[in-house]
């Protein structure tokens, strides 16, 4: 389809959605960030169906000379080693070990030193999952913090008064049990109660349990062994009192409160006072679909026994009307219990189901005895990642049979419709990955059409998935760039022709920002910065389309690749911690960082660690207006090592390991396109010589 045909298709559909848009705003009613007793409606149309972009890879295959001579602009760059030069003519592209702590460092410089920008990929990958960390702390402060206070405390009053108000000693005891339940979760969330005496010592031993975090043992208020190790925050979670104590309280409301067919007194009379409360505001129930819809959107949850439908059986038992004093009747709470153990013996009741990862369910499947540990190599062969499938078929760790069922896997996958993938955060992200994984072919600059281009992106693909395991946090002050910029070159840069993935990650973002909207968790700060990033990720399309089409940039398109520094920048600079900088920014003293840790998976005593270090820079030949130019753009590191379980890795750890170089090897697979040492750009007026043989240190 041709510009000018697309052009008017565009006006066409700007216009439709203007008008749809207009008539919904109209008829529907606005509602208030923040507001406790919110209620939440639909105030935009639903995200627009997902269309795969419509365009045509044309570009004609281009040679490299063997000695880099037809690269116009080689000699601006500083010195690379012999066998830099070499692969760098051989692929089209070089990585080099990186030094900076953010991205955007890389293209301030580039634009200080004259150097054509290479767009990637990773940075807006990167800049996406900043961007979304940022939103959850921001819902999960402002919002969910809040409501889930309410919902504890109606929870907390309405046990009590059925602990009151029943005669009959065994459900008198279960709502006393009840009450210590949600007095823990009052406690962790730092809101005052008169708890009663009879549970006071209950409560305060299982607070220490939490708080301590340090072992395993017996629950006093859950019927078995808890790990309570799973209570020490992580990532942003230790930022400040209040993130600890949310997390505290979300995951010990998430945890099972036994099997229903054996405690189904407490699970019942849990359900009752949810749909039966009798305070002011409110109701609890609204409270707890409130933050159930919160916690669904960022994350998959499990399919498990929920308040909901227990209540939903009990009334069919007893009647619409049930209620706490129906529990005396033993022959109907028999039934009852009798008729979940017929479903599931071993289900269990839960307040709120526990979070449920698409790749959670993947690296369950595929852990094993003698290999307890499924790397993130194997998940993205599940994604669709031949190249990764290729790599573990060569490693005898991994027999034949392993390698077939990680390829019955992906069939499941593959069944897949849009409406699974885009159910929530997790699932997205993992579907706007999958273009990564795919090979290049006749028509995509000559860089993209070998196969280290297939390990280069499958390594980003890898880093991405990396950060969406931890909720990575900026803190510092940013670094503003130095005075002085070189003349403009005549080639501003190259975006890389990423089109599908820019094109999904752009849906998700949209989706994204209207889901929040419809819940009226969106402040309009946040909403302009989804805006933006969108708006970027809708130009990175646009110009890859036009990169591959042939087609001539305009001035103004140019301009924004010669700036994406700044673009980058501004971006990032929204979400950051620190003086000034941030909604939520407290001042520090650690330097401004991207290196982000998490554990993906536990087994036999061991923590697989996913984690993202440095940023890496990328030197890649591309071609522009018939010649060949050398851009300089960023990638992401990626990381993956195991740990005693025992042990938990913090972030600020594993940014001083990272800072003084400590970090484990990298795989053996990198080596087709990552070669050290790092190559700085020599100053005005400067050259850098560097030796082929850097000494003591090996690079790989």
């Amino acid at each position: 389809m041709s510009y000018k045909w697309r052009g008017a298709v565009v006006l066409v559909t700007i216009l439709f959605l203007f008008t749809v848009y207009t008539l919904v705003f109209v008829v529907t009613k606005k509602v208030t960030i923040g507001e406790k007793n919110q209620e939440v409606i639909a105030s935009i149309p639903a995200t627009s169906p997902w269309e795969p972009p419509d365009f045509e890879a044309a570009l004609p295959p281009y040679e490299i000379a063997p000695d880099l001579s037809n690269v116009t602009n080689i000699n601006d760059f500083g010195a690379f080693t012999e066998r830099q030069r070499k692969v760098l003519a051989g692929n089209g592209f070089l990585v080099t070990p990186g030094t900076a702590g953010q991205m955007y460092y890389i293209y301030e410089d580039n634009r200080r030193f004259n150097y054509p920008n290479f767009i990637t990929a990773d940075s807006v990958a990167y800049a996406y999952y900043v961007l979304r960390n940022y939103a959850v702390r921001w819902v999960e402060k402002d919002v969910l913090y809040p409501v889930l206070m309410d919902l504890t405390r109606q929870m907390f009053a309405a046990s009590l008064r059925q602990h009151k108000e029943i005669a009959d000693a065994k459900v008198k005891a279960a709502a006393l049990h009840n009450a210590a339940y949600f007095a823990v979760a009052a406690h962790l969330l730092d809101l005052p109660l008169d708890v009663p005496e009879e549970i006071r010592e209950k409560v305060k031993r299982e607070t220490g349990l939490i708080e301590a975090h340090d072992r395993q043992q017996a629950s006093g208020i859950l019927p078995y062994c808890i790990d309570y190790r799973r209570f020490c925050p992580q990532g942003y979670n230790l930022e400040d009192d209040k993130s600890q104590r949310l997390f505290r309280a979300l995951t010990w409301y998430r945890l099972p409160l036994g099997r229903v067919g054996e405690n189904i007194l407490p699970a019942a009379l849990l359900a009752i006072a949810l749909h039966n409360t009798e305070e002011k505001g409110t109701p609890a129930e609204e409270l707890w679909r409130q933050c159930d819809h919160v916690l669904t959107l960022f994350e998959g949850q499990k399919e498990v026994l929920l308040p909901g439908e227990l209540y939903g059986t009990m009334q069919r038992i007893f009647g619409d009307e049930a209620g706490a004093a129906d529990l005396a009747n033993r022959e109907l709470t028999d039934k009852l219990s009798s008729g979940w153990q017929q479903i599931s013996e071993n289900a269990s009741f839960y307040f709120f189901a526990p979070p449920e990862r698409p790749d959670d369910h993947f690296l369950r499947a595929f852990s094993f005895t003698e290999r307890p540990l499924p790397k993130g190599l194997e998940l993205m062969a599940a994604l669709g990642s031949d190249r990764a499938c290729d790599i573990l078929s060569r490693d005898p760790g991994y027999e034949d049979d392993y390698v077939k069922n990680l390829l019955e896997y992906r069939k499941r996958l593959e069944q897949y419709d849009l409406t699974a993938w885009h159910s929530d955060l997790r699932h997205g992200e993992l579907w706007a990955l999958q273009p990564l994984l795919e090979e290049y072919g006749e028509g995509y600059p000559s860089f993209m059409r070998n196969t280290a281009w297939q390990d280069k992106n499958l390594y980003t693909a890898l880093a991405a998935w990396a950060l969406s395991r931890q909720h990575t946090v900026l803190r510092g002050k940013f670094k503003e760039p130095e005075d002085g910029e070189a003349a403009s070159p005549a080639i501003a840069g190259y975006v890389e022709p990423a089109v599908c993935f820019y094109a999904r990650l752009a849906f998700l973002v949209r989706h994204t920002r209207e889901e929040l909207d419809s819940r009226a968790l969106l402040d309009e700060a946040l909403a302009e910065r989804f805006h933006r990033l969108e708006g970027l990720l809708d130009f990175l399309q646009r110009v890859a389309e036009k990169e591959l089409e042939g087609w001539e940039l305009s001035e103004r398109e140019w301009n924004r690749i010669r700036y994406y520094g700044i673009t980058l920048r501004s971006l990032l600079m929204f979400c950051a911690e620190g003086e000034g900088l941030g909604r939520y920014g407290l001042p520090s003293e650690a330097e401004n960082d991207m290196a982000a840790i998490g554990s993906a998976f536990t087994a036999g005593g061991y923590a697989q660690y996913e984690g993202v270090g440095r940023a890496q820079e990328i030197f890649v030949v591309f071609p522009a207006a018939g010649r060949l130019y050398l851009g300089r753009g960023v990638v992401l590191s990626y990381y993956e090592f195991p740990r005693k379980a025992s042990y938990r890795l913090a972030v600020d750890e594993w940014r001083r390991i990272v800072q003084n170089g400590e970090v484990p090897g990298t795989p053996g697979w990198i080596s087709s396109f990552m070669v050290g040492p790092p190559n700085s750009p020599p100053r005005p007026g400067e050259t850098h010589q560097r030796p082929d043989n850097p000494g003591s240190i090996e690079w790989r």
